[in-house]
Formats: structure tokens, sequence, C-alpha cells
């Protein structure tokens, strides 16, 4: 009788311990690990529980979006942290299951999609000065990143939707579509156009070091402005078909 006394007391203490855990505020949570954690961006009105919550991504004094999260137990028991995140900056979207171990390690991304205006994505590409115009969707059915933060896999493909560029006038470059998939040593990924005034042909390998290489060519139709091919001619001669070299490398 004692045996069985001590052993619904245990369950009892348990069972309260894990409604603590699963009602434990997440704002509790940030506030006991997070900030003595290194991070590009910091998480500030933080709202919810552990389990399910959101809050608003800052970088310095800049709101860059609103986040929501809502974690799967389940996954704890493998060592591991499954969320469904969802990233709502001022315009567009990102939804995105994630995987992370608890130990550290390779963070695992599955069924990202998303839509962001070209003119946010340029905020964070330094080396291309002119203004971009249209918006880039996401559909990547998965991608790892490494420990150190590296893309080491990616399958889907992204999409530039009304492509366009701003010089004094604006440059429309139709749809232009990259698409990834993983391969021994790295990510590859080939760049086609949908029928704009470019003929874009490109293919672009991403290693495991992040050090990237795109090749092709860019090639103009009987319906390209002037002020285009006047830029094609910086990237060198063209070729027998009219096609000029694309040859960038470098690391992300």
């Amino acid at each position: 009788m004692m045996k069985r006394w001590w052993h619904y007391l245990v369950l009892g203490i348990v069972a309260w311990l894990l409604f603590l855990l699963w009602r434990l505020p997440a704002a509790v949570v940030y506030e006991m690990v997070l900030p003595d954690t290194p991070m590009p961006v910091q998480l500030t009105a933080v709202r919810g529980t552990l389990w399910e919550g959101r809050a608003q991504l800052q970088q310095g004094q800049n709101a860059l979006a609103n986040l929501s999260w809502d974690l799967s137990a389940a996954w704890l028991l493998a060592g591991r942290v499954a969320a469904t995140l969802k990233v709502n900056p001022a315009e567009g979207y990102i939804d995105a299951d994630v995987v992370v171990p608890v130990s550290g390690g390779e963070i695992a991304i599955t069924d990202l999609r998303g839509m962001l205006p070209m003119a946010a994505v340029q905020q964070h590409i330094k080396a291309i000065p002119l203004p971009l115009e249209g918006e880039l969707t996401l559909k990547l059915d998965e991608l790892l990143i490494s420990a150190e933060g590296r893309p080491i896999a990616a399958e889907g493909r992204v999409v530039w939707h009304k492509a366009g560029l701003q010089m004094g006038e604006s440059l429309a470059l139709g749809d232009l579509q990259l698409t990834l998939t993983t391969v021994e040593k790295g990510i590859e990924g080939t760049i086609r156009d949908s029928g704009g005034p470019l003929q874009i042909n490109a293919t672009l390998h991403l290693d495991e070091n992040a050090s990237y290489q795109l090749q092709g060519t860019i090639t103009p139709s009987g319906s390209t402005p002037e002020s285009l091919r006047s830029m094609l001619s910086m990237l060198g001669q063209p070729d027998s078909q009219g096609g000029y070299p694309l040859n960038l490398s470098g690391r992300i």
C-alpha cells in the first residue's frame, strides 16, 4: 500500500512539473537564456508560452518582422527542438518547419514558403547598387544549414517575379527562376528566364565552404532596351551568338 501511495505521489509531481513547463512564459525563458547568447537579431515584446508564442525580431533600433512559433514536444524525446515558424515583415511572409539538435549542429529546414518584395531583400544585398523591383517567392522543400551557418543542402526553387531595375527608367526583365538541388560537393542551381528581354542561361555552384561561382551567358533579344544593352557591354565581348559572358565568384 505504501509503495502504491509513493507511486501516485511521484506521478502527481511529474504531471505538475510538466504542466508548469507547458505553461512556462516565453518571456521568462528568453530572459533566462537568450540575452547572453550572441545573435544577429534580438527578440522584443515576447508573448505567449515556450511552446506557442510570438515576438518581434529587431536589429539594433530597427524592427524587422513579427515572429510566431509552435514547438513540438515529441521531438524533444529525440534530443531535438522542432518548431513551425512564421515570420511576417511589414510586407511579405516566410513560413517554415525547423528542426535543431539540442546539443547544437546542423539546422534542418523543410517546407519553406515565402514572398518578399525585392526592395526589402536588397537592403541585405549591398553588392547591387541599382534599385530592384518585383517580388521574390520561395519554395524550398529542404534547406540544411551547418553549425557554422552555411547552407550545405537545398532542394527547391526561388522565383523573381516581375524582375526589374531602376536606371532613371524602369527596365523590366520578366520572371527569373533559380532551381536548386543538392550535389556531392555542395549546392547547384540553374538560372533561367521566362521570355523577357534577356535570355539568361547560367549555373550557380555553392560549395561547403560558402564559396560560390556563377557562370553562364546573357543574350539580348530584339526587345532589349538600348540602356540595358549598354550595361551588358560591361561584361565583355559577346560570343558568336550575341551572348555576353557571366562569370562571378566569391563567398557568401
